[in-house]
């Protein structure tokens, strides 16, 4: 017994199901596609985990393996963009922007946090920092991913998001700086309004109408440190 014999035993199975009766057989195969798409998409949470995270992991680890860095073309380019980015309520329209700017390439959103990892309580910190941030990714609706670093100072977490975002022949090759900011901060979430040409992403963040409180939109993206208004940003 190998997979050889387990593959010709399968197709040997439909085949004679079709020969047997094709009316009984596509109805079986038609239920059959229903419930497992109504099983993917319909089925509640569990505690035990997800067996098509597994499946996506296996897929994406074995065709990540295959890209290759170095058959890169200058034809096949398109842009993967790392994003500094400090505080993300204040820098909305800036994440939407280059979310849209990628087209297709990687979008890595970088951040970091400034301290000492073995430090008292600093693995809740973290926790929740993350948390926030996947909290804000579903907010908006970006397909992005979100790398944290955790560093004395600010130039050398910016240096660690640079060498080491990304993943295998998956790498930045655009970095668009979003730690310094002369202009005054501005917490879009609390003002949804303020964005410019995002209709979709106005009313994703205001699902009520008639609750747009602050409240309402703290609890959709917790305030973490990193996520607090500030007057200004610099790398100094």
């Amino acid at each position: 017994f190998n997979k050889y014999t387990s593959l010709v035993g399968f197709v040997s199975s439909i085949v004679m199901a079709f020969i047997v009766n094709p009316v009984y057989a596509s109805i079986s195969f038609g239920i059959s596609v229903m419930l497992f798409v109504f099983i993917m998409f319909r089925t509640p949470g569990s505690s035990w985990g997800y067996i098509s995270q597994a499946l996506i992991f296996h897929q994406v680890r074995k065709y990540l393996l295959m890209l290759d860095a170095r058959k890169d073309h200058v034809k096949f380019w398109r842009p993967s963009i790392l994003f500094l980015c400090k505080n993300p309520r204040s820098s909305i329209p800036a994440i939407c922007f280059l979310n849209d700017m990628k087209k297709g390439g990687l979008y890595v959103i970088g951040t970091n946090i400034n301290g000492d990892i073995s430090s008292p309580g600093f693995a809740n910190r973290l926790e929740e920092h993350n948390l926030a941030w996947l909290s804000l990714i579903d907010t908006l609706g970006v397909k992005a991913f979100v790398e944290t670093t955790i560093s004395r100072d600010l130039r050398n977490g910016i240096q660690n998001l640079i060498m080491t975002a990304g993943l295998g022949g998956m790498t930045p090759n655009t970095v668009v700086m979003g730690f310094y900011d002369e202009l005054e901060s501005k917490d879009f979430l609390s003002e949804p309004d303020s964005i410019p040409s995002k209709r979709k992403l106005i009313q994703r963040m205001r699902p009520n109408r008639n609750n747009t409180s602050r409240a309402y939109i703290d609890k959709m993206v917790p305030l973490t440190e990193s996520h607090r208004p500030d007057s200004r940003i610099s790398v100094d």
